[in-house]
């Protein structure tokens, strides 16, 4: 192959990944994954009075970012037992900030069991 067939084929493969990586910008700065979306959050918990505020205020408060501004989110806090003052914590928490949610396990086993049952018939 000659010295212009070489030029011609950089020049073909430079454009290709230009418009590569255009199409790939396209996709991730145009599209709208989380319009209109909701994303749950399901963590189980026991005796975690020192960290669960801040776990869960970190988990609510993650930027997913669309253009309507940030996708609704919700956190089910399940409590597994707690001994010590960690549903205090949440019930409180559950008053203050939108989109947490305390349940015991009882409740989510229940739940559970009703999804399941459900969508077998």
């Amino acid at each position: 192959m000659s010295i212009i067939g070489y030029a011609f084929l950089c020049f073909f493969c430079v454009y290709g990944f230009i418009q590569m990586v255009f199409y790939i910008m396209d996709i991730v700065y145009e599209s709208k994954p989380f319009q209109n979306k909701k994303i749950y959050t399901v963590v189980f918990v026991k005796n975690e009075e020192k960290t669960i505020e801040n776990t869960a205020k970190s988990l609510l408060w993650k930027a997913v970012k669309n253009d309507t501004g940030i996708a609704d989110r919700e956190i089910t806090i399940i409590d597994m037992g707690s001994a010590d003052k960690t549903v205090e914590i949440v019930k409180a928490m559950e008053r203050d900030e939108k989109g947490i949610r305390l349940r015991t396990m009882e409740e989510f086993v229940k739940h559970a069991e009703y999804e399941m049952t459900r969508k077998r018939n």
